[in-house]
């Protein structure tokens, strides 16, 4: 906003501040015409009041003179017609042919009437008119009026009221009475002149008053657009953070818009401020008022940013833009103007110059050479390894410096390629790489911005150079070294496919000859049998033992080769799961039925510790073998007396199988040649075993096939621990299969 911007506003502004005392002078004016129009009114009204009264009493005064001078004029007629005779009706005659008939108008009545008072003669015509003037007076209560004094108001016997005048004669009396109701139908003025009177008057009073009432109506609606335009005023400046303010050097104090107060969060105050008092609130370090006024002597107009207090005791910035106006209506020299919250403009600048610092450190912090020209290839910002990079001094990375003055000033082998990119107009960028006279390679890429500028950014790519250069060299050594791989990896492709043959021929052999040795062998254990249990007949007791130990022979045999025969149709992979859902604890009680025989033999105890019913979804048949495996090497490492324990447990969504002896155990060297085909532990730990060595290799593949896990850790002379950790049921197969719908409810509440 400029300075006359400003100064209208504030003009304006001193206008509001005025409106107070023209308000006051105008309901000053308005009361004094209201206030005259009702003293004019009540003037009126009493004058209209006693109007009637006072006209009457003058026309009454009027007909009493005329009366009396009627009476004087016929006592005079009188006098001259009866001399010092009594008066008779022919005097009366005699008087009324002297005087105009205007003597007797208005119902006057004349009475002559000698010294006793007896009427000798009138002008009455009714027939029953007193005899005497006693007679003719019906109250006495009079009342003298006139201008002399002489004529009276009383009232006739009759009750008529009248005005009498009474003469004296030598020989008698005048008496000339006039009902007053003749007085009062004789009037000085025209028929219906105080109506006229009146209605004029009220026609003067009402356009008074009507003309009060509208100017009135116009200083009230005049008054309420000030106010209007006030409120709107005074809200627009509180929305954009504006207060007016008004200086009044001449009475040295200051008016502060409503917005104002509130922009300062002050209460507003109906009474200006003194200059001390906005001393008090403008900040040290920023001046006065006085430093104001010094600053308008010298300048036709006044913007300066300085800090104001406010209510809550926070320092608010305010850009004060004002000048000098003198007052139209008492010709004050005043100082006034606008003022603006600058505090987010000042709060903004500091971010700017914040981020400005951010961003130059965050350039300087590159480890690569940056530069930034604008659309009329000058230097905006650019760093030190760019100076250093290309040779320019330091005094030359100004900003607006144009390019081709710092090209000059660069390494002439690098000068072309210092200039800013030339697009056309164009978005796009490039890409160069340059060796410099010292050796070193950049990479430099430039791409233009958005406004027409362009951004470059240089690389001293040396050292990249120099490993492209050892990795080319490399490449070749490695290119030898992977047709040496290849040649390699066929030869060792070659060799396995000549070891799986062997191994599937070894594999047919043994099923061969597995089967080949079970033939004759269950003849062998067959009629051994039937010798051993004397089913032919008594033998001798010698022959009893002999045909016990070749039937345990036999069985252990069969053992073995069934053994070779299982091992040899997993590998072959002819061993198909079934998996169903079951009770783990079934599973378990027919592997511990499978080696009974031999665990009695030894007499050791097989316990199971188990924290409940557990559903699996397991091939019965393959985890029965597992568990029979794993069982039959416990059984066999284990002393005469000993206790094998199966403990089950579940983790999360598997299942743990823990089978625990305490044997002679394993040592840990020969710990990662188990569950090897055919692989069997030292003859010393092993002489009470034997066999195949084909167990751990039977369960390890089962376990395998299962999607499980088998682990085994053991210490010798303290015993080992196999652990099988298989997939637990989910609970779809626990709604479909298990047998029991109470148990398998139990089961999914307690997972």
């Amino acid at each position: 906003m400029g300075v006359a911007a400003f100064g209208a506003a504030a003009r304006l502004g001193i206008l509001s501040s005025k409106y107070p005392r023209l308000t006051r002078v105008m309901r000053s004016r308005t009361a004094c015409g209201l206030s005259i129009a009702m003293a004019l009114g009540i003037i009126t009204a009493m004058a209209l009041q006693h109007w009637p009264q006072r006209m009457g009493e003058a026309a009454s005064v009027r007909s009493a003179d005329r009366l009396d001078f009627v009476a004087i004029a016929v006592a005079y007629e009188a006098q001259l017609a009866a001399g010092s005779g009594q008066p008779t009706t022919e005097h009366l005659a005699a008087i009324r042919s002297r005087l105009p008939a205007l003597a007797f108008a208005d119902r006057r009545v004349v009475y002559l009437s000698d010294r006793s008072g007896f009427i000798t003669a009138s002008t009455a015509v009714s027939a029953d008119s007193p005899t005497r003037l006693a007679d003719l007076l019906g109250s006495e209560d009079t009342e003298p009026t006139g201008t002399s004094g002489s004529v009276i108001r009383t009232t006739l016997r009759d009750g008529t009221p009248v005005l009498a005048a009474f003469r004296s004669l030598t020989s008698g009396y005048v008496a000339v009475v006039q009902p007053r109701s003749a007085v009062s139908a004789e009037r000085s003025y025209p028929p219906y002149a105080s109506e006229a009177f009146a209605f004029a008057c009220a026609t003067a009073l009402a356009g008074l008053t009507a003309g009060c009432l509208r100017y009135r109506r116009r200083a009230l609606n005049a008054k309420r657009d000030r106010r209007r335009i006030a409120r709107q005023f005074d809200t627009s400046l509180a929305h954009g953070r504006c207060g007016l303010w008004d200086w009044d050097t001449t009475r040295n104090r200051v008016f502060w818009s409503s917005s104002m107060y509130e922009l300062l969060g002050y209460e507003p105050r109906g009474d200006h401020l003194s200059v001390g008092e906005i001393t008090a609130l403008l900040h040290p370090e920023d001046g006065g008022m006085r430093m104001l006024a010094d600053a308008l002597s010298t300048a036709a107009a006044l913007d300066r940013e300085l800090r104001v207090r406010t209510a809550g005791g926070d320092w608010l910035w305010l850009r004060i833009k004002g000048e000098v106006v003198i007052d139209p209506i008492d010709g004050s020299r005043h100082i006034v103007g606008l003022a603006a919250d600058v505090s987010a403009d000042r709060q903004a600048a500091e971010r700017r110059a914040k981020d400005d610092r951010r961003l130059r450190d965050a350039v300087e912090a590159i480890s690569e050479a940056f530069v930034l020209w604008d659309a009329e290839e000058r230097l905006i910002l650019c760093n030190t390894r760019f100076l250093k990079l290309h040779g320019i001094p330091a005094h030359l990375a100004l900003p607006g410096t144009p390019a081709r003055q710092i090209m000059t000033a660069g390494r002439p082998a690098m000068a072309g390629d210092l200039l800013p990119l030339d697009l056309s107009g164009s978005t796009g960028g490039r890409t160069v790489e340059r060796q410099l006279p010292d050796g070193r390679w950049v990479h430099v890429s430039e791409q233009r911005t958005r406004d027409g500028g362009v951004v470059s950014v240089g690389i001293d790519v040396s050292e990249h150079k120099r490993k492209e250069a050892r990795l080319r060299e490399r490449e070749r050594h490695l290119q030898g070294s992977v047709r040496r791989a290849e040649t390699a990896a066929q030869c060792y492709a070659a060799a396995a496919e000549r070891n799986y043959e062997a191994n599937l021929a070894k594999t047919q052999f043994l099923s061969r000859m597995s089967h080949e040795l079970r033939t004759p062998l269950t003849a062998i254990i067959g009629f051994s049998d039937v010798m051993r249990q004397q089913l032919l007949g008594p033998i001798d007791t010698r022959y009893v033992s002999y045909t016990n130990d070749i039937h345990a022979s036999g069985l252990k045999l069969l053992q073995v080769i069934d053994g070779i025969l299982q091992m040899t149709r997993i590998e072959k992979g002819q061993f198909a799961l079934s998996p169903e859902v079951m009770l783990l604890d079934d599973v378990v009680g027919d592997a511990i039925e499978a080696i009974r025989e031999d665990a009695a033999a030894r007499r050791i105890t097989i316990e199971i510790d188990t924290l409940g019913p557990i559903l699996i979804q397991a091939d019965a048949q393959g985890l029965r073998e597992v568990l029979v495996q794993l069982l039959r090497n416990a059984v066999t490492f284990s002393g005469i007396d000993a206790c094998v324990r199966i403990r089950l447990r579940t983790a999360g969504e598997r299942i743990n199988i823990f089978v625990e002896d305490r044997g002679i155990g394993i040592p840990s060297d020969i710990l990662p040649r188990l569950g090897r085909p055919f692989e069997q532990v030292e003859s010393e730990y092993c002489r009470n075993g034997g066999g195949a060595g084909l167990g751990l290799s039977i369960a390890q593949a089962l376990v395998d096939m299962h999607d499980g896990t088998l682990k085994l850790r053991s210490e010798p002379g303290i015993g080992t621990i196999a652990m099988v950790h298989l997939p637990k049921l989910q609970p779809a197969a626990n709604d479909r299969d298990a047998p029991s719908a109470q148990l398998n409810l139990s089961l999914i509440a307690a997972e």
